[in-house]
């Protein structure tokens, strides 16, 4: 009886265990070091097939890695950043890629473009991006594809019926956008020196970039590239055109004023306003007009050019006497505080700009400068200049054609209308004309640029850069983390670290696309300075001692093939991971690391733009905006503020910026707007802004 109850008992058992039993795995050595190996105890869960997967992707022991992939598939599929194992334990779960990875290195590249393509679709990584491009250039070329040429079509600036190939725009800044396509992929393209950002390389691409271009005429190189190195190299010219047509008059016999609009972009219309009633002006081909006034009658013109563009003349006609046995017309500008007639001396012309002072504040990144020159002779030069501290040399911003009026003789009077884009502080504004006489008369004045309060850089959202793979960093805040994590969280490393001088370098470069972009507030500490001292890294970082909303963190891995750099920001009121970004690079090099620098800050300010809106309505804590469609991300802060001393040009009444006053902080909620603080003083119309 005894027997039997042993057997009942302790077969169960025997056959229990041995159902529960790990298989021996693999065994794989490289240069006499062991791989397909984990720390601890194997249980045979899924992490545990990962975790000796990877040890065995770094012995280059694929087959074995794809076999312990596929038994991690089994128990757990799908790809995911930060998967939890057991605890408070973490770890980055991407079996998709790293198979994808291994059949590449075995050469299957059909099997791997499918699993590196899914890893993509689920969880999209850098990584996973980087090596569909080396499989399907792979495919390609074992099809023996020809590298052809990627095809390029630019949308914006359009081109000009003319059949010319110059692109006329009045953008500041300039956007050019377009896509490029090609059935080898395109993998590359430069626009003016710039890299254009792309996720990966694809059949299609569409860009739309920004570009800081003053007026004139600028050649800009465009070079493309696909998988296969086929490539494409073209040019843009491109002229930026943000001045009005220049409207020149003459004194005139009888009750007639003659004259001639002209602007190198073309002409759109010319347009008479006197007494309210408007009428159009018929121009020559050469943009030559005659209008009738009787004396005394005052009337606007404005000529508009084909890029919208427009120039304002207020004139109006009355008898002067030039001499005892004739009798003229004169247009000129008439306003209440610029009163002016035909200059009084003979030696040259003058000069007269509408509502600039010596000095004047302004609170707009570009304004419009009009003025006009009234000169007894042929103007021969008309220039204007902007200096300021943050400019090398003086910015060369206008310049009048070369085109000379000979038809109109003399020429009395030249309207002109000029944007100038400004730079934060005192900007010096220097108009030059001179006449054939070799004449000369200079206006200098003042523009002061302030920046309101609510869209002050010091105001962005700030936070906190830790020194990378530190986790004592993590340990120092994790006070602030109250929410989710009451103790630190351990996230499994499947690789090594990069290099400290490396890493080091890295950081480093990465914090100077954050600073230059001026988008967020970085915030460091002395650690992270000495470590760039202790490397004799050029130190451009401050230390802001105020509040910030997040921290900044990031694991860096290196295995046989390359490195990877992941980065997390964390809400430090929430502890909840706000965004994950990373980038993946071959090569070491600081050439290498300054592009992954510079990709991984793009996707961080893609991520977060700096946006806008308008308040709709309020209700007690909450509100609604209206954001352009735009997306904000949920917890993110923002200020509301309202704009106050809206201010004007006195002449042309042309809006010159308003400052601001911040009235509460607020956080962005599912689909509203929740109010920090009092919110009884906010009222619809109010703006509203990410921080």
């Amino acid at each position: 009886m005894r027997k039997i109850i042993l057997y009942v008992f302790i077969l169960p058992a025997l056959i229990w265990l041995h159902a529960c039993a790990v298989l021996p795995g693999p065994v794989c050595e490289e240069e006499e070091k062991t791989y397909c190996r984990t720390r601890g105890r194997f249980t045979g869960r899924w992490h545990d097939y990962y975790k000796r997967a990877i040890s065995c992707m770094e012995g280059e022991c694929y087959d074995a890695a794809i076999s312990d992939l596929d038994e991690a598939l089994k128990r757990r599929p799908g790809e995911k950043r930060w998967a939890n194992t057991y605890g408070m334990h973490f770890m980055d779960y991407f079996p998709h890629r790293e198979r994808g990875i291994a059949h590449y290195f075995t050469g299957n590249y059909q099997e791997a473009e499918s699993e590196l393509a899914l890893s993509i679709r689920k969880e999209p990584s850098d990584k996973a991006r980087f090596y569909l491009d080396k499989v399907r250039t792979r495919i390609m070329e074992e099809e023996i594809l020809e590298p052809g040429r990627p095809d390029l079509r630019i949308i914006h600036p359009q081109a000009k019926t003319d059949g010319s190939d110059e692109r006329w725009t009045r953008d500041d800044p300039v956007i050019i956008s377009g896509w490029a396509t090609d059935k080898r992929y395109v993998s590359e393209i430069i626009l003016d020196g710039i890299r254009i950002f792309t996720e990966g390389s694809e059949q299609r691409v569409e860009f739309r970039e920004e570009l800081l271009m003053p007026p004139g005429r600028h050649e800009i190189r465009v070079f493309l590239r696909n998988l296969l190195g086929g490539e494409r190299e073209e040019r843009l010219i491109i002229r930026v055109d943000r001045s009005g047509p220049m409207i020149f008059t003459q004194e005139a016999r009888a009750s007639q004023i003659q004259g001639r609009v002209y602007d190198e972009a073309g002409l759109r219309s010319l347009v008479m306003d006197a007494g309210g009633k408007r009428t159009d002006i018929p121009m020559g081909a050469d943009g030559s007009f005659v209008i009738s006034l009787n004396p005394d009658m005052k009337a606007v013109l404005w000529a508009t050019d084909a890029l919208g563009n427009e120039t304002r003349a207020d004139i109006i006609a009355y008898p002067i006497t030039r001499n005892r046995s004739s009798q003229a017309l004169f247009a000129q500008n008439v306003t209440d505080i610029y009163r002016h007639s035909i200059p009084s001396r003979d030696d040259g012309p003058d000069i007269l700009i509408k509502g600039w002072p010596g000095q004047e504040t302004v609170f707009k990144k570009s304004v419009d400068i009009e003025g006009e020159v009234i000169s007894q002779h042929h103007l021969e030069e008309l220039s204007m200049e902007r200096s300021s501290r943050e400019d090398r040399v003086s910015q060369f911003i206008f310049q009048m054609p070369s085109f000379k009026p000979q038809a109109l003789r003399p020429t009395f009077h030249a309207s002109f209308n000029q944007s100038v884009s400004l730079n934060p502080g005192e900007n010096r504004i220097t108009v030059m004309v001179r006449d054939v006489s070799g004449n000369t008369e200079r206006k200098v004045f003042l523009i002061i640029r302030k920046i309101p309060e609510a869209l002050d850089p010091e105001n962005r959202y700030t936070f906190k850069m830790c020194p990378f793979d530190d986790t004592d960093e993590w340990e120092q805040h994790i006070s602030f983390l109250g929410g989710l994590f009451s103790k630190l969280p351990i996230c499994w490393r499947g690789y090594p670290f990069m290099k400290p001088k490396t890493r080091a370098w890295f950081q480093f470069f990465l914090s100077e696309r954050f600073s230059i972009r001026n988008r967020f507030q970085v915030m460091t500490q002395k650690e992270l300075k000495r470590i760039f001292q202790e490397y004799q890294i050029p130190r451009n970082l401050s230390i802001i001692s105020r509040k910030f909303h997040s921290l900044f963190l990031a694991d860096t891995y290196k295995d046989g093939k390359g490195i990877e750099v992941i980065a997390r920001l964390i809400d430090i009121r929430t502890s909840e991971i706000i965004a994950v970004k990373d980038v993946y690079g071959e090569s070491e090099d600081r050439t290498e690391l300054k592009a992954m620098a510079e990709r991984l800050s793009e996707k961080f300010h893609r991520a977060f733009p700096l946006t806008r809106g308008m308040i709709l309505n309020i209700s007690k804590t909450r509100l609604k905006a209206d954001f352009n469609m735009d997306k904000i991300t949920k917890g993110w802060p923002m200020i509301i503020y309202r704009e106050e001393n809206q201010r004007y040009n006195p002449v042309t009444g042309k809006s010159l910026g308003a400052d601001t006053k911040i009235l509460v902080d607020a956080l962005m909620g599912n689909d509203d707007i929740v109010i920090i603080g009092d919110g009884k003083l906010l009222r619809t119309g109010d703006r509203v802004i990410t921080r």
